[in-house]
């Protein structure tokens, strides 16, 4: 299967004295499965992937066509006391289609699905964050599982993370917490705005974590992989004429899609087109404000449902960068705000999702609950916004004046609204709606 054969063959070749038994009762199950007519993913096999952190753990090194399977433990690797399969062990796979194995709430085991020349941007950023910068805020590198060719190039097969005792991802902690909220406003027309506090609470945190986390990645290291480089004019101009070219293709895109909306979100989509001046003008400015700052790596695919909640805190994972962009592309250096605004789309989308579970009440109950989560969005937004630049004043990823950051927050959130505007309209989502909303919010937003 895509996941385990590279692991499976190899060990399956490997000479019986360097192998577990308990690999090879894996393997025998894989072949006999096999003859039966039956894809068997190895990973979804809780002895296999017991058998991977054994490998780890003994730094394995295995023979495999004419290369090597290595595997390695780091520092952050505190053993696996107990027996194997004593307790849970539970398979996930993410909406990107990465295999994650919780062993028994002390362990995370990923699985990659294709094997790829070259590190994992994945695994590059959390040995980094781990061994590097010592940053505590994520999972802790435990342990890799790479091919090694001819040449000493690598693959990632596998990467082992320590687990941290969290309340669930963030994405989903607030859509319950909306979903309660929601109800509670049809109970009460006028629900008090200090029910927020704790919320908002969490946002400050969050804005102080995602501040800590790149301060971490402005870190230089040898390779040079990391660190800071200066934002060039040049390149500001290139990434607006970019945004500016995917949002002339959006909006011909969405004249030739308005007939056929529902009629409520073509009174949006007509909105959003009468926008279309103001939003190109936002963009233009961004050519003329100047600006010191400069460009790091940064997360890439960063949204509420990539920060884990650990007891009123939070753990930033997944940072692998967005799905579909080449591994240089998720390597580029940028600005780091880029992550600020997708934080702040996301909060936006939380809100969508939180609103259709009222879609059946009357029209009149929807459009006053909207304008309850219109002002938690506001506050959520603006809690986080401000503790992310106040934990981020002074440092050269975050320009000093307010007017340059806004332009660049400003330009990153056109970016991201208008790519979910076309990927709506093109899948024909009902998403659409709450899509348009947030790329004419853009066009409003004041400094």
């Amino acid at each position: 299967h895509r996941y385990a054969v590279p692991l499976a063959l190899a060990w399956e070749d490997e000479d019986e004295g360097r192998v577990s038994a308990l690999l090879h009762a894996t393997l025998a199950k894989v072949r006999r499965r096999a003859r039966m007519g039956v894809l068997f993913d190895a990973f979804w096999d809780d002895h296999f992937c017991y058998a991977i952190v054994a490998g780890i753990e003994q730094g394995e090194k295995l023979a495999f066509g004419k290369g090597t399977l290595e595997f390695s433990a780091t520092r952050a690797y505190s053993g696996f006391a107990g027996s194997f399969g004593s307790a849970s062990v539970t398979h996930t796979v993410s909406e990107h289609g990465q295999l994650r194995v919780n062993l028994e709430d002390r362990l995370w085991l990923k699985g990659y699905c294709w094997l790829l020349e070259g590190t994992h941007p994945e695994l590059e950023l959390s040995r980094f964050l781990t061994e590097t910068a010592k940053f505590s805020h994520v999972p802790q590198l435990a342990g890799t599982v790479e091919y090694v060719d001819a040449r000493g190039e690598r693959s990632t097969l596998a990467i082992l993370e320590r687990y941290v005792e969290n309340q669930g991802d963030a994405w989903v902690f607030t859509l319950s917490y909306l979903e309660r909220f929601l109800d509670d406003c049809r109970a009460t027309p006028e629900p008090p705005l200090a029910r927020h506090t704790a919320y908002l609470g969490l946002m400050k945190t969050l804005g102080q974590r995602t501040a800590e986390f790149h301060r971490a990645l402005a870190l230089p290291d040898e390779a040079g992989a990391f660190g800071s480089e200066p934002l060039s004019a040049e390149e500001i101009t290139d990434w607006a004429n970019k945004v500016r070219r995917e949002m002339e293709t959006m909006f011909e895109l969405l004249e030739q899609e308005l007939p056929r909306l529902p009629y409520a979100v073509q009174s949006i989509g007509s909105s959003l087109l009468a926008a279309r001046p103001k939003l190109y003008w936002r963009i233009l400015r961004t050519v003329g404000v100047r600006l010191q700052a400069v460009k790091t790596r940064y997360h890439g695919d960063y949204y509420l449902g990539q920060v884990w909640l650990t007891k009123n805190d939070f753990l930033i994972a997944n940072y692998g960068g967005e799905p579909g962009l080449t591994w240089a592309e998720r390597r580029r250096k940028h600005t780091p705000l880029r992550d600020v605004a997708s934080m702040l789309i996301s909060l936006g989308e939380v809100s969508a999702a939180a609103l259709d579970h009222v879609l059946d009440d009357p029209a009149e109950s929807v459009a006053a609950l909207l304008l309850h989560l219109d002002d938690w969005e506001r506050l959520a937004s603006r809690t986080f916004f401000r503790s992310y630049r106040k934990a981020m004043s002074g440092h050269p990823s975050c320009p000093a004046t307010a007017a340059a950051v806004d332009t660049l927050v400003t330009l990153a959130l056109a970016e991201k609204a208008t790519a979910s505007v076309s990927s709506a309209l093109a899948q024909h989502s009902t998403t659409v709606g709450s899509s348009m909303r947030r790329l004419i919010h853009v066009a409003q937003r004041g400094r």
